[in-house]
């Protein structure tokens, strides 16, 4: 109370933090069955949870063919937010390289992010 505030918890942050530690939690460890149907939607769009690794912050941002329930679509935005995948801007020409050009908010055709579903199943990650 010191340095003002009402000592509370801002609701919206800690939701968004338990949905992104969430994320770990369904990506790391053993498999296990509650673990399938999370894993299926989020490598539905791409190998080895590729949407946790495209550049967006934002709903808007997030490729229009990604389509799944809105709980998965608020802990794959909740995970970038939170400084999940590639959210920071590249600073470099290497972090430029680094980057996965599928879904990545600085890289864009015709004001939208780039993803091929056809491509990425091909194996065209880039």
């Amino acid at each position: 109370m010191s340095q003002g505030g009402l000592g509370t918890i801002d609701f919206a942050s800690k939701c968004a933090a338990l949905k992104a530690i969430w994320v770990n939690r369904i990506t790391q460890g053993m498999e296990e069955t509650w673990k399938l149907i999370p894993r299926w939607h989020l490598n539905k769009y791409g190998p080895n949870f590729l949407v946790l690794k495209l550049n967006f912050e934002t709903e808007k941002e997030m490729p229009e063919h990604l389509k799944w329930p809105d709980f998965y679509k608020q802990v794959v935005i909740a995970w970038h937010q939170c400084g999940g995948g590639q959210c920071h801007t590249p600073v470099t020409s290497e972090d430029f390289r680094a980057q996965i050009i599928w879904g990545n908010r600085f890289i864009k055709l015709k004001g939208k992010t780039l993803f091929f579903p056809k491509w990425i199943k091909s194996g065209i990650l880039c």
